[in-house]
């Protein structure tokens, strides 16, 4: 199970080199969580389409998005775009 986890983990850091790649591996695997600014954030697909972004541990700072496309137009995480600091997280890992 160790070594499957791993590998899970290595290509979660595949999905990390850009936008597409995330949206693609979201679809597929339906979590992923990763670390900026030392805080931790996750990801799950929900139902079809719909995306839930869990901003840090509190339940509160939890956002739904319609589909990939308000994630990607959307989502912040304080001031910045998801979209314009993708390949500054750090820690991609299924959750």
């Amino acid at each position: 199970m160790e070594k499957t986890i791993e590998k899970l983990n290595e290509l979660y850091a595949q999905a990390f080199e850009n936008m597409d790649k995330m949206s693609k591996f979201l679809s597929m695997n339906g979590e992923m969580g990763f670390d900026y600014k030392n805080v931790g954030f996750s990801l799950f697909r929900k139902g079809k389409n719909s995306i839930e972004f869990s901003l840090g541990p509190e339940p509160s700072g939890t956002i739904y998005f319609k589909d990939k496309e308000d994630f990607v137009q959307n989502a912040k995480i304080d001031n910045e775009y998801v979209r314009d600091i993708w390949e500054k997280v750090e820690n991609p890992c299924y959750l």
